[in-house]
């Protein structure tokens, strides 16, 4: 078993990927609950022994190193566990990299599960020579008697064997300056794709709860709108005000980041940081809370700029949301 941290997450996220990878590499993510595997990887390491490598995120930090690096569709999260095949690129359909979802009251079905998973590609991805060349000559090596026409034959398949290593070395580089540059076309893309939805409506709220349909429909295809609807929620006293008085970033930012809240998807994503907003910043603090049992939840708009901007809403009893307010990283006012 061998364990990834923020610091060598992009080494691995190259090993994923490396051409030269002959066996499965199993990642264990955390639970977003507890920030722990579901899982026990070092036993999951003993049951498949050499079958494959496995490997577990050290904390949520290397969590979101390695989803900040892995395209969207292969992320695994929330104590998953994914399998990837050798031969692994970018580009794969997510379901040729097997993911295995890890219930507590069920861990011994998800352990044969994997275990069944790793057994089946390990035929479907065995690595050997395909020449046809390669594989004439060293036939006819077993065959010969004379001393010099083995010696020839040998040489010869050194040759051959050369060659090989070296067009496996350009397919790897080959594919390394595929994956940079899709992802640097993703994010011409994701760039050039920040418009909001037209104004429709005069009322301020009206128009709100327009763009963030829209943003929905934009950014979820039609079987994740199925399994990710967008919850009740309502517009506390500040909100749009807030929303408005916010410099700090774009008002698309902010209706991604709503659309993460009020579809539940922001407590899956390491990027948004979700956490419960306390009474204040001392270590130890309990958590806010109002009349009606309602709680205080905080998460990130944008990350690594100026101010951190955060989005602040409450969870009511009833479980609906109640947006609260947009704010810098240092406001922590809420009503």
């Amino acid at each position: 078993m061998q364990c990834i941290d923020a610091e060598s997450a992009p080494v691995w996220v190259e090993r994923i990927f490396d051409d030269s990878r002959l066996i499965p590499l199993v990642l264990v993510s955390l639970s977003s609950h507890s920030g722990q595997p579901l899982l026990d990887p070092a036993h999951l390491a003993e049951t498949l022994a050499d079958q494959a490598t496995v490997t577990v995120l050290a904390d949520p930090a290397a969590s979101r190193a390695m989803s900040e690096r892995m395209p969207n569709h292969l992320d695994t999260y929330n104590g998953a566990v994914r399998i990837f095949v050798p031969n692994a690129d970018c580009n794969d359909p997510h379901h040729r990299h097997p993911t295995v979802l890890v219930n507590p009251a069920q861990l011994q079905g998800a352990m044969e599960k994997i275990t069944r998973q790793i057994r089946g590609t390990a035929t479907a991805h065995s690595r050997i020579p395909t020449s046809l060349h390669y594989r004439v000559v060293a036939a006819n090596l077993t065959r010969a008697d004379d001393e010099a026409e083995k010696d020839r034959l040998a040489a010869e398949i050194t040759c051959l064997q050369q060659v090989l290593r070296r067009d496996n070395q350009t397919i790897t580089e080959l594919r390394r300056e595929q994956r940079r540059l899709t992802k640097q076309l993703r994010n011409r893309a994701d760039t050039s794709n920040r418009a909001l939805p037209p104004c429709c409506y005069t009322g301020s709220e009206e128009q709100f709860r327009y763009e963030v349909t829209q943003i929905w429909l934009w950014t979820l295809t039609e079987s994740e709108r199925a399994v990710k609807p967008v919850a009740d929620y309502i517009l506390g006293p500040d909100w749009l005000a807030s929303v408005e008085a916010m410099d700090q970033a774009s008002r698309r930012d902010i209706i991604e980041a709503t659309v993460d809240v009020v579809t539940r998807q922001a407590a899956h994503k390491p990027s948004r940081d979700v956490h419960p907003l306390r009474t204040h910043t001392a270590g130890g603090a309990p958590r806010r809370r109002r009349a009606g049992n309602a709680t205080a939840m905080r998460c990130s708009i944008k990350r690594n700029t100026p101010a951190a901007p955060r989005l602040m809403w409450w969870v009511r009893l009833d479980h609906s949301i109640e947006l609260g307010r947009v704010a810098l990283h240092d406001d922590y006012r809420l009503r």
